[in-house]
């Protein structure tokens, strides 16, 4: 059998598996790869240099930066001193705390800030007690998601589409890529929460008894002072080198946002502020392996010409005469409608490699489509199966159809809103 239609098949099993969630998402991809590699479909080169390459290397050494950040309490004291503000009016209150989420998840898991920000704000609700909980929750919970694409390192979801994308045109997103794009899309959140999001949640969940006791704030969290200051430090430095660094790898060429993402995770354990031991927990495995092997099962649809064959295939329906407004709104819309099922970057990883195929074909700016398909699958929070931080929320006496009402509008809005920006920051030809 040919290599390109053994690497589809393999490929349409592993969505097959992805979506039913019956296994393990980083063991499929890696059976996935190794079936692959046995067919001759790629070359075991291909197929594993992605587990020591830039994206890999830059996910786990955000995690470890992220990690330390927590750790030093430096993370929890800007949230506490922030939320200690006088203010007044709940509405305002929720207000802050969505912006806060969204620009901490610029920098740190979308987990970890979701779970430190309820946390304060649920021990504010015990303090006053006409503060409602799921007033908050429920848009810390999408803050969370959508502000990881504030910046390259916000989650796993752009470094994936990143990655993939390399592998097809040679070009990566750069640290601050979709800032402008996603600064955008996060104020039209916040504005949501504010304008509409606030009095429509009231009415949906009304009078309900609320469950405050998810969370345990960590009122005797330790910070030392001088690891404190040094954490602050290594930050300003790490994102001063992140916004020059085309200027920096002019002059040293091995220097990129990987590099400089290790070494300020190195500058961080040798420094004190976090422990090796702690460093290798906030390392999570199950993403660093899935999504390497995610990036050799793309680079065998590449080698196959599967993705080539897939693209033909889809083509033949839709003529090459489609506009591209049009092909980029059927992929943002596709992606948005999977997201809320899937995993953010299982559905950009299945979905880009068709994506880049067709639009290179065509003739047409991969690079801005691949934005507008990487952003399109953070947007997966209209139903708590969409991510973590959302799963959590679930837990604090939220109903499935609360997020149908509460999140599907700002869902709808904010795809139309990635659907005509794009194109105008991005030119799609």
């Amino acid at each position: 059998m040919r290599t390109d239609v053994l690497s589809l098949i393999i490929y349409g099993v592993c969505i097959v598996l992805f979506i039913t969630n019956k296994f393990p998402k980083p063991l499929v991809a890696l059976t996935s790869l190794i079936i692959m590699i046995l067919l001759n479909v790629v070359s075991f080169g291909d197929a594993f240099k992605n587990f020591a390459g830039k994206t890999t290397i830059l996910i786990g050494s955000v995690m470890i930066i992220g990690k330390a950040i927590n750790e030093t309490g430096l993370a929890y004291s800007i949230s506490r001193g922030i939320l200690r503000l006088p203010i007044k009016k709940e509405r305002t209150l929720v207000i802050i705390t969505t912006l806060l989420t969204a620009v901490l998840s610029a920098f740190l898991s979308n987990l970890v800030v979701y779970m430190l920000i309820v946390s304060i704000i649920e021990h504010l609700c015990r303090e006053k007690k006409e503060y409602n909980s799921l007033n908050f929750i429920l848009p810390i919970a999408m803050a969370s998601v959508v502000g990881a694409t504030i910046t390259l390192i916000g989650g796993a979801v752009l470094p994936t589409a990143s990655g993939i994308l390399g592998e097809y045109i040679g070009k990566e997103f750069k640290f601050f890529t979709t800032s402008g794009v996603s600064v955008i899309i996060n104020l039209v959140l916040i504005l949501y929460v504010g304008i509409i999001g606030y009095p429509l949640g009231k009415r949906i969940w009304k009078n309900r008894v609320q469950n405050i006791k998810q969370y345990k704030e960590k009122n005797n969290i330790s910070i030392s002072k001088s690891k404190y200051k040094r954490m602050i430090i290594i930050l300003c430095v790490t994102l001063i080198a992140f916004i020059f660094v085309d200027k920096i790898s002019s002059i040293n060429q091995n220097i990129n946002t990987a590099t400089i993402s290790l070494i300020s995770a190195l500058l961080c354990i040798l420094t004190g502020c976090i422990s090796y031991k702690e460093a290798m927990k906030g390392i999570d495995l199950d993403v660093l392996i899935w999504l390497s092997a995610t990036l050799g099962i793309a680079a065998g649809l590449i080698n196959s010409g599967g993705s080539k064959l897939m693209a033909d295939i889809l083509m033949s329906k839709i003529g090459n005469s489609i506009s591209p407004l049009l092909l980029y709104s059927i992929f943002v819309i596709i992606v948005a409608i999977l997201t809320q099922f899937l995993s953010n970057s299982a559905t950009v990883s299945l979905v880009l490699p068709i994506m880049c195929s067709i639009t290179i074909d065509m003739g047409l700016n991969t690079y801005s489509f691949a934005i507008g398909v990487a952003m399109a699958g953070t947007l997966g929070i209209a139903t708590p199966l969409a991510s973590s931080s959302l799963s959590l929320a679930a837990t604090t006496n939220y109903r499935f159809t609360d997020f149908l009402k509460y999140c599907l509008p700002i869902t709808v809005i904010e795809t139309v809103a990635l659907i005509t920006v794009i194109p105008i920051v991005y030119p799609l030809v």
